[in-house]
């Protein structure tokens, strides 16, 4: 498999994850709404080029051991 093409896939599925569980709006917590300028702040941080690798290296280990539901392990890598 063509490199480019694995680290894009992976990218594509981290950012996706990313963006279940911090999507564009603030969620309520309890009935408490999440602050919007934290909110904002962690979804800069999180989604700044350059956050990757790790992830994709970690879903790389998982698949290397024969492991192929990468969705049962993703929450832990992010």
């Amino acid at each position: 498999m063509d490199i480019k093409k694995y680290l894009q896939e992976k990218k594509e599925i981290v950012d996706l994850a990313l963006e279940k569980y911090f999507p564009n709006q603030p969620n309520s917590i309890e009935g408490e709404v999440f602050p919007a300028s934290l909110h904002k702040a962690i979804r800069y941080s999180l989604f700044a080029g350059g956050k990757r690798i790790r992830p994709i290296l970690s879903m790389a280990a998982f698949e290397s051991v024969g492991e192929r539901e990468i969705r049962f392990f993703l929450f832990p890598v992010l």
